[in-house]
């Protein structure tokens, strides 16, 4: 499944320009798009965590798609970026610490699961793909919602997105 997956990802288009963009540097896709390309849903936008060499990266793509990034959420620790293109949004967030962590602390688990551009593997520590296959939407942990109880609302955005998809007691 994997390979066909892996496939799959690399030949949107958007990821292509940012893969061909940052070689050499680690950088994850992260978010919603692996579960929407999974279940053939439309992609609008892709959301990628730099690792390292933030700021490389940043000037990087400004100066390839020719365009200044947007700062969004200027009070968040992590930064961050969003490029609008022609192929749909790239939104590009600098990770602080432990990526796994990161990824750990996001809403739901199919939104926990993470696609390196360099090493072409998924990095799933909470079995978002496994839940995807079954048809499960699960907050990563009840932490997640305390935190932030707008997430409560953004699960009902996923059902209607995910209509076959059932919310995990």
């Amino acid at each position: 499944m994997h390979e066909n997956l892996i496939a799959k990802i690399n030949s949107n288009r958007l990821v292509a320009k940012i893969k061909s963009l940052t070689s050499g540097y680690d950088v994850y896709i992260v978010g919603g798009f692996i579960p929407s390309i999974i279940l053939g849903k439309e992609i609008t936008d892709i959301d990628f965590i730099i690792k390292d060499d933030f700021r490389e990266v940043l000037k990087i793509l400004e100066k390839e798609l020719g365009r200044k990034a947007i700062l969004l959420g200027k009070h968040h620790p992590e930064k961050t970026y969003r490029f609008p293109t022609k192929l749909g949004l790239i939104d590009i967030t600098e990770c602080l610490g432990d990526f796994e962590k990161n990824l750990m602390t996001r809403d739901l688990t199919i939104n926990s699961i993470s696609y390196s551009l360099s090493r072409d593997e998924f990095i799933d520590p909470l079995d978002g793909l496994g839940d995807i296959s079954k048809k499960i939407l699960r907050f990563t942990s009840e932490e997640s919602v305390l935190s932030d109880p707008v997430r409560l609302l953004r699960i009902l955005r996923f059902i209607s997105k995910f209509s076959d998809f059932q919310i995990e007691d």
